[in-house]
């Protein structure tokens, strides 16, 4: 068979796999199995280990998924971000969802604020963090002053702010006039810091609502 995504993403993109998998099937006369993307990246954690695979079928058994349904997944892939309850496939409930940034996204920007101009920057930021001080600097807490009970009790997530206020506090660390007469040290110094806040609020952020989703699943 011949797979491909057909949703979510990009027009453009998505239509351009979509017919080079169609002539590819039709070339070889194979079925064309249509992909969620985001269903995929959850039910790629059921696929059984290698070895696990090989054992199973040398003694011409079906190899076992596991987790088994129901599970809980934290998507945190590129432009996305989601808490989802999956039943089965097909069978998916979302808990919560970004209302603006995916964190991938706050975590790019990020980077690139902090001078750091390899792509993807998260990896790159996260290897800064580990040099700096997270309680240096204090960020806000996203959804931390909603008045929206919904959002401020709920498992929605939100970077935007964030975003802002590490942009902000970048300006004033380590601006372009300022880090001209700063010794290349104390540089990397401060953006390492600022790097460190940063990531911590982002990843609390995340693992506070992934424990509120679990919480929720629980109890459905």
């Amino acid at each position: 068979a011949v797979a491909v995504t057909v949703r979510p993403g990009l027009g453009l993109c998505l239509e351009v796999g979509v017919r080079k998998a169609i002539r590819i099937a039709a070339a070889h006369r194979l079925p064309l199995v249509r992909v969620h993307h985001m269903e995929a990246h959850m039910l790629v954690t059921r696929m059984p280990a290698a070895e696990k695979a090989q054992a199973a079928q040398a003694k011409g058994e079906d190899p076992v998924a596991s987790p088994h349904f129901p599970f809980l997944t934290l998507l945190v892939s590129g432009g996305h971000n989601m808490a989802v309850l999956s039943r089965g496939i097909g069978n998916h409930t979302i808990l919560g969802s970004t209302i603006d940034d995916s964190i991938g996204e706050a975590f790019d920007k990020t980077a690139r604020a902090l001078a750091i101009t390899s792509i993807p920057g998260g990896p790159h930021l996260e290897k800064m963090a580990k040099e700096g001080d997270p309680d240096m600097h204090s960020l806000p807490k996203p959804l931390g002053k909603t008045r929206d009970p919904g959002l401020k009790h709920g498992c929605d997530f939100s970077f935007s702010g964030l975003k802002t206020a590490v942009r902000t506090l970048i300006d004033k660390e380590v601006p372009p006039a300022k880090i001209k007469d700063m010794p290349e040290d104390e540089v990397r110094k401060k953006r390492a810091d600022v790097a460190a806040a940063f990531q911590t609020v982002a990843v609390d952020h995340l693992c506070e609502r992934a424990g509120r989703a679990a919480e929720w699943a629980v109890d459905m």
